[in-house]
């Protein structure tokens, strides 16, 4: 009984996983492209932030969220920049930009 509940726990968290929207963030300046990598992210609703995570080392973070376009803020080199997500299910990885 135990091994079906964990399997049925476990499988619920892998397909939310899959339908979770993943962005990746990257900084650009005059000469190069960077990964904004282990930074820390959140996205804000109605003055509310409804999400907190953190970019991996190749600065890309998985957010499941309803489908909406949502204003989030990445924080980078010791300040917050605004950022614009859209959350619409998509299966393939969306770059974003800090410039």
């Amino acid at each position: 009984m135990t091994r079906i509940i964990l399997t049925t726990f476990l499988l619920i968290i892998i397909v939310n996983i899959a339908y979770a929207d993943q962005f990746q963030i990257k900084y650009r300046s005059e000469s190069d492209v960077f990964y904004v990598a282990y930074s820390a992210v959140r996205i804000i609703n109605e003055n509310e932030v409804i999400f907190e995570g953190f970019t991996d080392k190749y600065g890309r973070i998985t957010i499941n969220l309803p489908h909406e376009e949502y204003d989030g803020e990445v924080f980078y080199r010791e300040q917050w920049r605004s950022i614009s997500l859209n959350i619409d299910g998509s299966e393939y990885l969306k770059v974003i930009y800090l410039d």
